[in-house]
């Protein structure tokens, strides 16, 4: 007897069957290959992220660390600055004070000059000399920081004013016939 035609498609299609089962099972095993080197590569690309963060988190820390010393180096720096302004300014402040008594004593030599002949107008521009020391507020104190020949010279300067402007008012009044 013969075997139906129908058991043959049967049997091509039970063999077709387990060959297509083979071919899944080994579909199914690369699959879950795939997946697990999905997924190891998924967390070592998590990892890395989480590195890229705390190298991130370690840059910002640094750059805050940066910015608080460059405050500080500017806040330095302008303390120095400061300084310097200061310094100029007394400088010139200093300068200033030299200029005066070097005024003064000229004055005075013109006014000694024409005491005689002229004491009222003498004693006149004594007592302007007198406004302008005061005016600029002209002190021995303030040529302390620069040097004793310094102070010496604003001295004698500030006594031979005092002692002009009143041997002026003696010879004024004496003149008056007092």
């Amino acid at each position: 007897m013969e075997r139906p035609h129908s058991s043959l498609v049967g049997l091509g299609s039970g063999v077709l069957d387990l060959y297509s089962a083979n071919k899944l099972r080994k579909i199914d095993g690369n699959f879950a290959r795939v997946m697990s080197a999905q997924a190891a590569g998924t967390a070592i690309t998590l990892r890395a992220i989480e590195t890229v963060a705390d190298l991130q988190v370690a840059s910002m820390h640094m750059i805050r660390e940066c910015d608080t010393k460059l405050q500080t180096l500017s806040k330095i720096s302008w303390e120095i600055a400061s300084y310097f302004d200061r310094k100029e300014q007394h400088e010139e402040f200093i300068a200033a004070m030299r200029f005066s008594v070097h005024t003064a004593s000229r004055a005075l030599d013109q006014i000694d000059a024409f005491t005689e002949n002229h004491p009222e107008y003498a004693l006149y521009q004594t007592d302007r000399l007198v406004e302008m020391i005061e005016k600029r507020d002209v002190r021995v104190e303030h040529f302390s920081y620069v040097s004793q020949e310094e102070m010496r010279l604003a001295q004698d300067m500030l006594d031979r004013v005092e002692n002009t402007r009143r041997e002026l008012v003696s010879i004024v009044e004496g003149s008056d016939g007092s």
